[in-house]
């Protein structure tokens, strides 16, 4: 991979990820609205992290906890290449936990909402229509677009996508 295509790549997240946060956080019921948390872009293969963000102002003392997650969901779902989200790994008696999503070359996670919002915030940012303006990434790879999106968030019975 070109490191002009992944910086790209990640400045094009960058400008994406506050919005779908606000947006995500905007339909929850409101025992259930943030502050905010962090966002991680990682390796599709390694699951190491290209950039980890932190969105919004998430309490100190969660903080920690969010940023761990944020990273544990990418490399578990790394480890698993043949899912498309770690939902599909999620264990609760590990603290395993639902949010992250394969893209292409890359996953995408976030923790700091409740566990189908994190997901939901992942599949708001991954729509086609918010990537159009840059060549680089193609809604339609691998013949996945919206229609991958969506069978993501029917296997987590998703309800906020």
């Amino acid at each position: 991979m070109q490191t002009g295509f992944l910086e790209q790549m990640l400045f094009w997240s960058l400008r994406l990820v506050d919005d779908a946060f606000r947006r995500t956080n905007d339909v929850l019921p409101e025992h259930d609205k943030r502050l905010g948390g962090f966002f991680c872009i990682a390796n599709g293969k390694t699951g190491l992290p290209y950039l980890v963000k932190v969105v919004g102002n998430p309490p100190e003392d969660k903080r920690e906890a969010y940023f761990f997650f944020a990273r544990e969901k990418a490399r578990r779902l790394a480890e698993h290449p043949e899912h498309m989200s770690s939902w599909e790994s999620r264990n609760p008696e590990l603290d395993q936990w639902g949010g992250a999503v394969r893209r292409g070359d890359f996953i995408f996670s976030f923790s700091g909402l409740p566990e189908l919002a994190d997901e939901a915030l992942i599949l708001c940012l991954l729509q086609p229509n918010n990537w159009q303006g840059w060549r680089g990434f193609s809604p339609d790879r691998h013949d996945k677009g919206l229609g991958y999106l969506k069978s993501i968030a029917m296997k987590s019975a998703n309800p906020y996508f």
